[in-house]
This record gives C-alpha cells, structure tokens and sequence, in this order.
C-alpha cells in the first residue's frame, strides 16, 4: 500500500507545476487526448520580465500564484482545463469556445495584491484548434505581441503564420551564411545637386547576396534583430564603405540607427575609422528618423564628439514615423533628407504645402535639403522648384557597386 502511495505521488509530481499546482505541461499532453476537437488558449503575462527585475522573484512568483488562482476559480469547468506550461505562460484548454474577452476583461478591472501592493496585470492571448496546439498558440501569441494594438489572435491555415515562421527561418539561415561567407555587399547611389546635377555624395546601402543576386537588406533587417546579428551586418558594411573611400575624394553617406548609436562595438568601429580625418571630414551618418529617439544625451554627446572629427549628420526619411522639428532643433543637423513616402505625392496640393513649410524652415535653421526617391522627371523638377538643394533616386542614378 505504502509503495502503491509513493508511486501515485510521484505520478502526481510529474504532472503538476509545482508552484501554482496547477498542470503542468505533461499534463497538457497527456489530457488533450481525451478531447476531440481541443482549442487551446495560450495566455502570457505582459511585461512580467519587468515585475520580477524590479520587485524580485518572490513577489513574482507570488504573482504567478493568484493568477493561477485566478484562472482555476473563474474559468476552469469540467470541460475546461487550466495549466501553467511554464515561466509566465499559461493555458486553458477546452473541447468548445471559451469566452477569452472576460478572461482580458477581468484583468483589466481587477489587480492584484501581494505584500501590500496592488499589481495592475495585462494578458496577451494565442489561440487554436489546430495541431501542433502549443506551437500553433505560440505563433498566435507571438504575432499579438509584435502589434501592440491587439491583446489576442486566433491561428488557422489561412492566417499563413507556419509560412511566415518557415520564412522567417529560412532568411536567419541566409543571413547567417552571408555573415559566415562575407556575402553582406554595400553598393552606392549618388546624391546630386538640383542646380548643376553634379554629384554631392553617395549614399551606402546593404545588399545580400543570394541566389537570386543581390537582394535588398530591408525584408532581412528585422530577423537580423531578433537574431541578434544586426550589428555584424552594420561592422561589415561600414568597414567595406571605409576600404572603398578611405583614400578617394568622394563624400559618402551612412545610415545609423538608435540601436547602432547604443551598441559599444559599433560606436567603438566608427570612432576607429574616423581617426583617419580625410575620410571623417567626407563622411556623413543619416540617423533613422522612423525609430524614436529617446536618451537626447546619448545622440547629442555623440554628435558633438563626432562633429570635432568633421564628420556631418543628416536625419534621414523626414516627414515620416517620430519625425519631429525638435529632432532638428536638438540637434546639431547639417542635412535633412525628406522622406520618400511624401515626395512621391509632391504633385499633391496639400503635400507641395508640407514640402514648403519643411524647406523653408531648414533653410532658415542653414541645414541643406535632400528629396528621396526621386523616381521621374515631373517629381524632379517640383523638387527643383520647391527649392530643395538636393535629389536622390531612380530618376537619376541607381544603386551600384564601385
């Protein structure tokens, strides 16, 4: 009997998540047998990685416990399962619908009390019927926390998410192996003056060698990220930029985002390449305009350190995403590129407006203009006579190799 009883509490242990009680994974696989027609929603915690950082791991798992509570006394029935799968992820797994907008709803009206605090929660929901269930969930559940205007989303095969992930992986192995085989290739479109049509400088863009030939780096950028491989792709091309102008005349270009601007090894290279002054006095880095700029100092402290070198700043795709004139006002800009997606409608009575008002105001801030995607003549000669100093485009010169 004594045996019989040990081996049944082991069983137990094995299957139940030992801080909530609740069960865990093994349990999950082995009672979604017994459904027929099982959906799965798969619930995160928002932002829990912040709670435990800031308040430590045993207010958190505290946490964890009264949201376990939670959802076994509020939606857990005889055809509706609650597990804890793991970290902070849960799951509830039914044989029909569940109504998941209360489970959101309940948390939004309700926080939680731990230690004499009140804790405001917010959940993020994946949800399927289709097998894998966790794989599947997950997919939903990450696709509802890349959009931060949806809290849930269902998976199904016409949601084409397995094909994107499948994608998605593909392209990390691509990048890895342009990374490994020195595949990352800049190439180079000239800027020109409106006035006299000669060359101002060139910008630097990232091409992929592929199969296909060279292919844009901007469908690969975000999985570069999230791979953590962006900043090798940012090394490569900078330093083969270097080789290529280090000892010309022509000014060149490069673009610098925030997420450059904080990682050291990448500020360390550009510190180490413009030790060389002739190349730092011809170089200008475009800061991206669509990513928010947050720490002022950070940017301001490395321009000024910069511009001592000689090296000039450009804002790059302004009048689009954060763009701002207190970005200008900030910083110390010399150009101002505006971006593509206005000068493309500058035939537009209401966009030749909005073209004006940013041209004027740069003149009278003495920052020089730059219009993007200057893609045929008419759009070229409203630039012209708007009076914006410089154009970028097809209409003038494709990117190439030099």
């Amino acid at each position: 009997y004594l045996i019989n009883k040990e081996y049944l509490e082991i069983q137990r242990l094995v299957i139940t998540d030992s801080l909530t009680n609740l069960g865990n994974r093994a349990k999950f696989h082995q009672d979604v047998k017994k459904y027929k027609n099982p959906i799965l929603y798969l619930i995160n915690i928002d932002r829990f990685k912040h709670i435990n950082d800031i308040y430590g791991s045993k207010i958190g798992d505290e946490i964890l416990k009264k949201i376990a509570a939670i959802l076994k006394n509020n939606f857990e029935c005889k055809n509706k399962k609650v597990y804890r799968l793991g970290g902070d992820d849960f799951a509830i797994l039914c044989d029909d619908k569940l109504d998941y907008k209360s489970i959101i709803e309940f948390f939004k009206n309700h926080s939680i009390l731990v230690n004499g605090k009140d804790f405001h929660i917010s959940i993020s929901i994946g949800i399927s019927s289709e097998f894998p269930l966790i794989e599947t969930a997950d997919m939903a559940l990450k696709k509802v926390k890349k959009d931060s205007k949806v809290v849930s989303f269902v998976y199904n095969k016409e949601s084409n998410l397995a094909q994107m992930y499948k994608e998605n992986i593909e392209k990390g192995k691509i990048l890895q192996d342009a990374i490994k085989n020195d595949l990352i290739i800049p190439v180079f479109q000239p800027i020109f003056y409106n006035d006299t049509l000669q060359k101002c400088k060139y910008e630097v863009l990232a091409r992929i060698k592929t199969q296909n030939g060279l292919e844009s780096i901007y469908p690969y950028l975000k999985i570069a990220k999230e791979n953590k491989i962006y900043k090798e792709i940012t090394k490569m091309v900078y330093k083969k930029a270097y080789d290529v102008f280090k000892e010309n005349e022509c000014e060149l270009s490069l673009n610098l985002s925030i997420e450059d601007m904080l990682e050291e090894d990448t500020i360390n290279l550009i510190y180490k390449l413009c030790e060389n002054e002739n190349f730092a006095k011809r170089c200008t880095f475009e800061l991206l305009e669509s990513e928010a700029i947050e720490d002022y100092k950070v940017v301001k402290r490395f321009i000024k350190k910069m511009k001592k070198r000689g090296v000039k700043f450009a804002i790059d795709d302004f009048g689009s995403g954060y763009s701002n004139f207190e970005h200008i006002l900030n910083l110390e800009i010399d150009y101002l590129k505006i971006d593509g997606s206005l000068i493309k409608k500058a035939d537009n009575k209401n966009t030749y407006i909005i073209l004006e008002t940013i041209n004027d105001f740069a003149k009278k801030m003495k920052i020089q203009t730059i219009a993007e995607f200057v893609s045929n003549e008419k759009l070229f000669n409203i630039v012209k006579e708007i009076g914006i100093d410089c154009s970028q485009g097809f209409y003038l010169a494709q990117p190439h190799e030099m």
